[in-house]
């Protein structure tokens, strides 16, 4: 059973919604203003929150101020209810965060609805929540006690044999050692970026520095990144390539990290003789950076799922990494007001398009 917290001074309208939401199932607790309605918020942690704006002592609005300064209850959602139906009012209230604004006279019908829109959206943010910590837990560990054990098991070998092996074979270790110390590396660096952007995704204003950047231009990057990528895993002879040239804005380091994730995709989710495709095209007022891949696809269902810590058919293609890569992708295009359109087949082929828009 659901538990919400009604906040209206006016005892006639509080006892009416306490009554529809009891009707409806809705386990209600209530008070008479924002002050009363903050101390019952943090004791009984409800599912969400109707209050109203005009009351004594703390109205709506700095009782939704209070709510979401602590991280008890910065999360349960709140459904403002006034008299004050006015654009400005409700624009007023949306912009401080509510999840909805309903206007008096009340209609139970409307409540209903927005309450069970409320509810069911923070139930499927839990389910990927739940998922998300599952995975973290799965695969995090996994991912960093690799490399670890590979840099900790080699540096062994080198301090009880180093008498009797030769250069070569210490050239070779030590090569070991980096290749598991940049894979370490990039976890670490992958799970900050991700975890700085998915701040900046939901308050673009801390992020005013990065997203107020000079045009850059496409070409040479990309160029760049491709050699590199591709010269190092010795796939020259799968690659096809089109790229035209384009000024497009977005900050450097984070056009250079898509193309290193997509990239890096590709190769992972492709063995030699599969194609890989990377074109970048304008059309239509828009730059279209596309890599493709065949071989390796992922379902429909799959495609929706895609996320931060989220692995598919690990089983029959046991990657290195967490999920964190296309997740990382996703929020820079985000962040620039670009788009990210993938399409995919199972086991025929994976392509990964982001859209920017140009000036």
């Amino acid at each position: 059973m659901k538990n919400i917290l009604i906040i209206e001074d006016t005892p006639d309208v509080r006892e009416e919604i306490c009554d529809i939401l009891q009707m409806e199932g809705f386990n209600t607790y209530s008070a008479i203003n924002g002050l009363e309605g903050l101390e019952l918020a943090k004791q009984k942690l409800p599912d969400l929150v109707v209050t109203d704006i005009l009351m004594p002592v703390m109205d709506g609005y700095q009782f939704f101020k209070e709510l979401k300064k602590s991280p008890v209850t910065e999360n349960i959602p709140v459904i403002f209810l006034s008299a004050k139906a006015a654009p400005s009012d409700i624009r007023y209230g949306m912009n401080l965060g509510a999840d909805d604004y309903l206007t008096k006279p009340l209609s139970p019908e409307d409540l209903i609805i927005s309450i069970n829109n409320k509810l069911q959206k923070v139930e499927k943010i839990q389910k990927k929540m739940e998922t998300l910590r599952a995975n973290i837990s799965y695969f995090l560990p996994h991912e960093l006690k690799t490399p670890l054990n590979g840099i900790l098991g080699f540096a062994e070998y080198l301090k009880d044999k180093i008498p009797d092996i030769t250069r070569t074979e210490i050239s070779e270790i030590a090569g070991y050692i980096y290749q598991s110390g940049i894979r370490l590396q990039r976890v670490v660096e992958n799970y900050a970026t991700f975890s700085n952007l998915s701040i900046w995704v939901e308050d673009p204003e801390k992020a005013k520095d990065i997203i107020n950047t000079p045009f850059i231009e496409t070409k040479k990057i990309i160029q760049k990144i491709v050699k590199e990528k591709i010269n190092n895993e010795y796939r020259e002879s799968d690659l096809e390539i089109d790229i035209k040239d384009e000024e497009i804005k977005i900050e450097e380091n984070y056009f250079i990290k898509i193309l290193e994730e997509l990239i890096d995709n590709a190769i992972k989710f492709s063995v030699p003789g599969n194609k890989i495709k990377i074109s970048a095209k304008t059309e239509d007022k828009q730059y279209i950076l596309t890599v493709y891949n065949s071989g390796s696809g992922i379902t429909d269902e799959q495609i929706v799922n895609i996320g931060a810590f989220m692995q598919f058919n690990r089983q029959k293609n046991e990657q290195q990494g967490v999920g964190l890569g296309l997740a990382i992708v996703q929020l820079i295009t985000k962040l620039f007001n670009a788009k990210l359109e993938i399409k995919s087949k199972l086991d025929e082929y994976f392509s990964v398009s982001v859209v920017f828009n140009l000036k």
